[in-house]
């Protein structure tokens, strides 16, 4: 039955049936059972389990051995003996009162003392046993593995690696039996288990009949004599040695010594609540306690002393140290060897020194008094505040009293319970409470452990990944791509990194950063690798639009660059024929046809200037994104009549007379409401058209627009060609036809092409161009289609109009720039109204109150002292009714809409077209006098 704890225990496979048939039991038992089980002269089993089993079932029971490989599930009614870790599923476990103890075999000339040496040893244990995997568990640097128990202590007996870690009754007994003298062990068990039966949950009678047996033989006593009868009587432990005794020795004394510390801790904590500190401390100071008395001059007790993770000094009645902790030596005398001749004086600044001097005294002068304080304190410059414990140390053999002192952190909230914890499940719950995926593995690539957002990720618990290797848990191609990564770890022991997509098991897709690094023991020999999948997803996104940004700001730069160096040309040109064809009228000798033409070319050029200074605030103001979209109501086939009168002006404005221009509307109803921008989309065909007449070489251009599945396509193109349904399919995909490239808008189509692409997709739409022949391009663009019902639209005003009478009309023009009232006075004298002029907003406001006869101002927005807006509201606070129209640079519709909303009847864009100015004034006029 100890066989099965034993091998049982050191194999999960170690599982041995009882099949209950009928009135016959039959047990099953591992083949490697010894001493638990043997056959007495190759015939007969007997041993420890045949009489256990004997006298449960009070019958004789049939054993039948099994190998380790046999399948336990597939047995009828059987008992098996095996730890409750190892039991089949659907199977009762009846535990027994027996442990088996694992211990550390070794030979007696190996240097091993503790169970804390076995990390660095080499050790063989049985494969597949449960030490094995302890062991692996703990990542032990060399661990051989064998088929049995006997074959490890030969190999151990003949020199073959440390240690071998196997049952003690087992190993007991093969020593004895071979009359082996160079094997020891170790008095700590390694591992201790306790194992019993396993029965088939359907044997309900067998189980029930199992239990209350075992319980009897317990009771009586029966299961203690069949141990002694079997284990009791042989040698448990050996002979303990001077070496064991004075390990013992000091073990009790540091023992006694942490009991009086917890002690006196715990007092302190429970007493807090009732006494002070200051009060408590006199307390414990008052009471008394004997010195600890140990071997100083044994080495073991000196590498204890100086390795527990504590400030630690022990010094002598003048103040000598005579030893010191390392973390004290580390971490406060920061040296890397305790220097010579060290004295408390030398470590403490001199007032610290001298209190410790003097508690020194008392506990000299009263041998069993206790020291302990709350203490400030500073080492070379740096403040500490500690709790401090003075007990008197007698050293064995030597009558001189030394002083053990330990420096200890306060205790805050938290803390103690912190400190409780073990390391492994300190370290398992900070792993855990990081978001980042990681895990474990050894050079097999099996998984040793994996924290909670990686078994969330995976949708596993932790129990379907440990021993597992990738392909047993992913998919070949994933699984391919771990192992490689994998490899280039353990062969190169080096540091791997990659980032990549992955997908959890909800489906979520996540961009990882995936790290593996290499495990390396204290021979720098790789044992195991931890991996770490750090979540980038949104950083990597953000990385993402930062580069868009860049590529957008750099093509933005170069276009200003490439912009501002073609702007010099374009407005030079212009500029060069306004100002020659001007110098060229002070010619007395020219002709009166001569005088026309000259004054057309040098109109013609300057509203070529006005487009190019418009396209340039239109630039800027896209570029800075102040461009907002106003939607309303308006009849389409009214704007595209006005994009034909309009292409029809500029044509003879760049003296292109030849150029045919045509439009067709693509709906039937005369009036076809949408609802957008008006001003933007005629802005975008106005920059079409400039485009097409200015920098292209066409004969002909035709405008117009089509309706086709719900889209509205708009089109300028060189022949009168319908367009196509293969070609409307192609730009309602969207990407078969290229769209404008900044690159080629810069070099031949002037800065108006960029401000309509960008107005298009601002309104919800793309631009396309398609130039089948040079020099002859069409363009193209959408907007998204939405009828309306109303029929309220934009009726475009006369640009040209009969000079009024105004005769008894009195005129207040408030401008600032004297060359331009000259052109509005010149303008308006021909009406033979009365002008006045104001230089000022202030002015104009003076004037008007001096003038109430004043009909009609015409107020410029920016002007000194006062600004058009300003000056405005004042006249508007004097009389509502007072007709103002704003003549500005600013025309804007987000201007408009401010003037507008004040009371301003109209708004005249600069430079003022004489028909629009008549047009506007008079409409304002005639309603004044109805």
């Amino acid at each position: 039955m100890n066989k099965c704890v034993g091998f049982l225990l050191i194999n999960l496979l170690i599982l041995s049936s009882f099949t209950y048939a009928q009135s016959k039991i039959t047990a099953y038992v591992p083949k490697s059972a010894v001493p638990y089980l043997y056959k007495n002269n190759n015939t007969i089993y007997e041993g420890f389990i045949t009489d256990f089993l004997n006298e449960l079932f009070q019958e004789s029971v049939a054993i039948e051995l099994y190998s380790d490989s046999l399948e336990i599930n597939k047995m009828n009614s059987v008992l098996v003996f095996i730890p409750e870790s190892a039991m089949p599923a659907n199977y009762r476990f009846i535990p027994l009162p027996h442990d088996i103890d694992y211990m550390v075999f070794k030979r007696t000339n190996t240097q091993l003392n503790s169970l804390a040496d076995l990390y660095s040893s080499k050790i063989i244990v049985q494969k597949d046993d449960l030490v094995y995997q302890s062991l692996y568990r703990s990542k032990a640097s060399y661990i051989f593995t064998v088929p049995s128990y006997a074959k490890a202590l030969e190999l151990l007996s003949s020199g073959i690696n440390d240690c071998a870690i196997i049952p003690y009754f087992i190993g007991n007994e093969y020593i004895r039996q071979n009359k082996i003298k160079n094997i020891d062990f170790i008095d700590t068990p390694f591992l201790s288990v306790k194992f019993g039966l396993a029965i088939s949950n359907q044997e309900v009678a067998l189980i029930k009949k199992a239990e209350e047996r075992i319980k009897l033989l317990v009771e009586n006593n029966s299961f203690r004599n069949l141990e002694k009868k079997y284990f009791i009587d042989q040698p448990f432990r050996k002979t303990v040695k001077w070496a064991h005794t004075e390990f013992y020795v000091f073990v009790i004394g540091i023992l006694v010594l942490i009991i009086i510390i917890l002690w006196i801790w715990n007092r302190f904590l429970l007493k807090e609540m009732e006494l002070s500190t200051k009060e408590y401390i006199n307390e414990i100071n008052n009471q008394n306690f004997s010195p600890l008395i140990i071997d100083f001059n044994n080495p073991l007790i000196k590498k204890v002393l100086k390795q527990i993770p504590v400030w630690l000094f022990v010094n002598n009645a003048s103040g000598k140290i005579e030893l010191v902790s390392d973390e004290f030596l580390e971490f406060a005398i920061k040296e890397d060897v305790t220097p010579d001749n060290l004295f408390l004086n030398s470590i403490f600044e001199p007032v610290f020194a001298a209190q410790l001097t003097s508690l020194d005294e008392k506990l000299l002068n009263q041998s069993t008094q206790l020291v302990f304080e709350e203490v400030s304190f500073s080492i070379k410059s740096s403040l500490y505040k500690k709790w401090m414990i003075k007990y008197p140390l007698k050293i064995v053999g030597h009558n001189e009293t030394l002083i053990l002192s330990f420096l200890l952190n306060p205790t805050i909230e938290g803390d103690m319970h912190f400190k409780s914890m073990a390391p492994e499940l300190l370290f398992r719950s900070l792993v855990d409470a990081l978001p980042d995926l990681i895990f474990f593995k050894n050079t097999k690539s099996q998984y040793l452990g994996a924290n909670k957002a990686l078994l969330d990720f995976n949708g596993k618990t932790e129990s379907d990944m440990i021993g597992k290797t990738d392909h047993e848990l992913f998919d070949k191609e994933k699984a391919d791509n771990y192992l490689a990564s994998d490899e280039i770890v353990f062969n190169e022991g080096l540091r791997w990194e990659v980032m990549e997509w992955d997908e959890s098991i909800t489906g979520e897709k996540i961009r990882f950063k995936h790290i593996k690094i290499p495990l390396h023991d204290h021979k720098n020999k790789v044992f195991g690798l931890v991996g770490i999948s750090y979540n980038i997803t949104n950083h990597y996104l953000h990385e993402l639009e930062l580069q868009k940004s860049k590529e957008k700001a750099e093509e933005s730069d170069r276009i200003k660059l490439s912009f501002l160096a073609n702007m010099s040309h374009e407005i030079r040109t212009p500029m060069n024929s306004i100002i020659g064809f001007s110098d060229l009228l002070v010619d007395t000798d020219l002709t009166i046809d001569q005088r026309v033409e000259i004054i057309d070319m040098i109109q013609s050029n300057g509203h070529i200037l006005i487009d190019i200074i418009d396209d340039i605030i239109d630039f800027s103001r896209i570029e800075s994104g102040q461009i907002h979209l106003k939607h309303t109501d308006f009849n389409l086939n009214s704007i595209i009549k006005d994009s034909f009168l309009y292409a029809n002006s500029k044509k003879n404005q760049l003296g292109k007379e030849q150029l045919n221009i045509s439009y067709t509307i693509g709906s039937i109803e005369d009036e076809f409401n949408l609802h957008s921008d008006p001003y933007r989309l005629k802005q975008v065909i106005k920059n079409l058209i400039n485009s097409s007449i200015r920098f292209f070489t066409a004969e002909s251009l035709f405008i117009g627009y089509l309706i086709r599945e719900d889209n509205l396509f708009f089109y300028l193109k060189n022949d009168n060609n319908i367009l196509s349904e293969s070609l409307i399919r192609k730009l309602m995909k969207d990407d078969s036809i290229l769209q404008i490239n900044f690159s080629e808008i810069e070099e031949s189509a002037g800065i108006g092409l960029i401000i309509a692409k960008n107005i298009i997709e601002m309104l919800g739409g793309k631009l396309w161009s398609d130039e089948s022949v040079h020099g002859k391009p069409d363009y193209y663009f959408n907007i998204p289609f939405k009828r309306v019902v109303s029929k309220a639209y934009l009726t475009p005003a006369d640009s040209i109009y009969d000079t009024p009478d105004w005769n008894g009309k009195t005129i207040l023009i408030a401008e600032d720039e004297i060359t331009n009232y000259i052109l509005l006075q010149s303008i308006l004298s021909k009406t033979h109204a009365v002008i006045l002029r104001a230089e000022n907003g202030e002015e104009a406001v003076t004037l008007y109150e001096e003038h109430p006869e004043i009909d009609l101002i015409l107020m410029d927005i920016r002007m000194p002292v006062m600004n058009g807006i300003d000056a405005s509201k004042k006249i508007m606070s004097i009389n509502r009714s007072v007709i103002i129209i704003a003549q500005t640079a600013y025309a804007m519709p987000e201007d408009k809409d401010l003037y507008v909303s004040i009371g301003i009847k109209g708004v005249l864009a600069k430079p003022i077209d004489p028909g629009e100015l008549f047009y506007l004034c008079n409409k304002s006029l005639k309603s004044k006098s109805v």
